[in-house]
């Protein structure tokens, strides 16, 4: 293997695992995003609906986040192959 191709074979691998990590990471989030949308239909005052509702908003954000970096990810390794094809 050529120096070129091993240092393209990591670049591909280090995007794989970054974005399964991320993957992952969603994943989990949005699980924990369950239980308050859950706990939501529940809730008894105006104070703990309004409570479950920031922290469904945060995690949204965060998941929203986390979406946004994939992206870029994504973007960011586009660019590099694209690049790399015209070196």
């Amino acid at each position: 293997m050529t120096a070129a191709n091993q240092k393209t074979g990591e670049a591909d691998a280090g995007v794989i695992i970054s974005l399964s990590t991320t993957k992952e990471q969603i994943t989990v989030m949005d699980k924990v995003r369950t239980d308050p949308r859950g706990k939501l239909r529940t809730a008894r005052t105006e104070d703990e609906k309004a409570d479950l509702r920031e922290k469904i908003d945060n995690i949204t954000r965060n998941i929203n986040d986390r979406i946004k970096v994939t992206q870029d990810i994504i973007s960011d390794y586009q660019k590099a192959k694209q690049d790399q094809t015209r070196a």
